[in-house]
């Protein structure tokens, strides 16, 4: 066996796959032009068929209805590119852009494609939920601002706008900020996490202000349950004592939950 009627196989399904993508790449590269598309079919004649607002069938009619909202829209130069084309090179020859926009569709469409609409009208859920992260992110300069909002839409992230009522959010303490949640469980209220161990051992007294200020936060995260949880021993090593506990009078507890 030579494998040459395989050899001979592959290079005509490689062909074939060749061709299939340069057919597709006329039909998705360049969609920074797609406007100047548009208004060429709509010179050549490719008027809008039908109630609908819709093209006839074929390439050019699917390609004009896709490239319309792209002639008609704010953002695109093409009209006025060609209008004063046609002012300088070609006057009463060509065809008027009045002419052009009736083909596509009528200034009616293009009032309806150009209306403005902010973010928090067409998506009010999902505007609503980022404005809550960003009115809790903080950071010294902008590039930690972003750093601390791109980390909290991470977590805060699910399929379709509402989130699933069964989900269980894993955060950081420093994560929680803003945020409230019906039950907060909080691991390893111990001394070498909270505030950690060389805080604890030196006595290093404004890292254990801001543990104590940090632990208060994520506690206060919670609505109707909290749960806060230490070890005596953590990977094998004491895990340092029950400082934070003792504070708030549950240190001689393995487990507590309160409303």
């Amino acid at each position: 066996h030579h494998a040459l009627d395989d050899a001979e196989t592959l290079a005509a399904v490689t062909q074939h796959l060749l061709e299939q993508k340069a057919a597709r790449a006329r039909r998705s590269a360049l969609v920074n032009v797609l406007d100047y598309l548009g208004l060429a079919l709509a010179l050549e004649g490719q008027a809008i068929r039908g109630t609908g607002g819709q093209a006839d069938g074929g390439e050019a009619a699917v390609l004009l209805d896709a490239a319309r909202p792209a002639v008609l829209g704010s953002y695109s130069d093409s009209l006025d590119h060609y209008a004063a084309e046609r002012e300088a090179l070609f006057k009463d020859s060509a065809i008027p852009v009045e002419d052009i926009i009736d083909r596509l569709g009528g200034w009616q469409l293009v009032t309806r494609i150009r209306a403005a609409r902010t973010a928090r009208e067409r998506y009010p859920s999902a505007m609503n939920r980022l404005m809550g992260l960003l009115e809790a992110t903080t950071g010294d300069t902008l590039e930690q601002a972003i750093g601390h909002l791109l980390e909290r839409v991470a977590l805060s992230t699910s399929d379709g706008i509402e989130a699933d009522p069964n989900r269980v959010s894993l955060l950081t303490v420093h994560s929680t900020k803003g945020l409230e949640f019906s039950r907060v469980y909080i691991v390893g209220v111990e001394d070498y996490t909270f505030p950690g161990y060389q805080a604890t051992e030196r006595n290093i007294k404004d890292e254990i202000e801001e543990a104590r200020r940090l632990l208060y936060v994520g506690m206060t995260r919670a609505r109707d349950r909290l749960v806060l949880t230490r070890a005596e021993v953590r990977n094998g090593k004491p895990a340092g004592g029950e400082r934070f506990l003792k504070e708030i009078g549950v240190g001689e507890k393995r487990l507590v939950a309160g409303g």
